[in-house]
């Protein structure tokens, strides 16, 4: 499908959408088919789920290839050493890691989802969390909402 600026943005948006990061893989297809149908029609939340699930879904799948994974809380306790780690397995040069650091002077989503001093419970209610975990086992990912760090950990190493 071929894409002009003038064309709507609820069309560009329904397209990207529907090219989920789901798996493409005979044992999917059922997710596939429940959730590609309905596109835009979830909310936010859902689809975040949806789209880290899926993801996650992918990266289980071919954990093996991946040749370095950490969590965004392992990168935060040592930020230098853990991008120049990062970069040394992806082969890029050293020299660039104090530039690309810089990246966190900014908020990383601007600040969509609310800043860092908003209740958490205003922007994301009980009800989202619940939707998300259902979505978590509809995707067969052994991710919870209710997960600690140290689980997450253990499930990307």
């Amino acid at each position: 499908m071929k894409f002009h600026l003038k064309h709507d943005l609820e069309r560009r948006a329904g397209y990207w959408y529907g090219q989920l990061a789901m798996p493409y893989t005979p044992e999917y297809s059922d997710i596939l088919d429940k959730y590609l149908p309905v596109g835009m029609q979830v909310s936010n939340g859902e689809s975040l789920a949806i789209s880290h699930g899926a993801v996650m879904a992918n990266f289980l799948l071919d954990k093996k290839i991946y040749t370095h994974a950490i969590t965004y809380e392992e990168m935060m306790e040592d930020i230098q050493g853990s991008t120049m780690t990062l970069f040394d397995k992806l082969g890029i040069d050293a020299s660039l890691v104090p530039q690309a650091i810089t990246a966190l002077n900014k908020h990383s989503q601007n600040n969509l989802f609310g800043s860092n001093n908003d209740n958490p419970d205003d922007l994301i209610t009980k009800t989202d969390w619940e939707i998300a975990d259902e979505i978590f086992k509809d995707l067969r990912v052994p991710l919870s909402t209710s997960m600690t760090n140290e689980e997450l950990f253990q499930l990307v190493h």
